[in-house]
């Protein structure tokens, strides 16, 4: 049994909607109550998040769980189709 490969979407979509909030990656570790490098590896798609990372960075983002999964989704059919260039949030 092989470990999950990194989401390339949610990585994607995390970046961008920090970036659009103005935060940064340390911003968003401390308003997440997770670790800067945690924000950074994520991030860089090197780490799959735990499920409780993940909704404390939706909750650091001041998104829903929805909005996020939501985007992450837009993303991942543009990375299948090939359609457009970054991400789709």
């Amino acid at each position: 049994m092989s470990l999950p490969a990194p989401d390339l979407a949610l990585a994607e979509v995390l970046a961008t909607i920090r970036a659009e909030r103005g935060l940064s990656r340390e911003a968003l570790a401390f308003r997440s109550r997770t670790m800067p490098r945690t924000v950074v590896q994520i991030e860089g798609a090197e780490i799959v998040p735990r499920w409780d990372t993940v909704r404390r960075l939706a909750r650091g983002l001041d998104v829903t769980l929805a909005e996020l999964g939501d985007a992450v989704e837009r993303r991942e059919a543009a990375i299948r189709t090939g359609a457009g260039e970054g991400p789709v949030v």
